[in-house]
């Protein structure tokens, strides 16, 4: 298991987006390092996502590849809104 924390690599990802919701950080970690465990987000609930909602982060983290997101703050809520979006 590995979990990406809230920060900006651009060495992988030049956008500024979080690696917690880059799909080339996912992807570098699944492709080029042969990664085939569980990749989690650093916890949702902390606040270190700026100028992003954490409904918005979340949907960015799944549609970059993550596979679990730790501590949203309404987990029901994310999940459904999620979906919803996703769908």
């Amino acid at each position: 298991m590995i979990m990406l924390a809230h920060l900006s690599v651009p060495g992988l990802d030049a956008s500024g987006v979080p690696a917690s919701l880059s799909g080339p950080v996912v992807s570098y970690l699944r492709t080029d390092m042969g990664f085939k465990g569980i990749i989690i987000t650093d916890a949702m609930n902390m606040g270190a996502i700026a100028g992003f909602s954490e409904e918005q982060a979340s949907l960015m983290a799944l549609q970059a590849g993550v596979d679990l997101i730790l501590h949203p703050s309404d987990p029901i809520g994310r999940r459904n809104t999620s979906i919803r979006t996703a769908g």
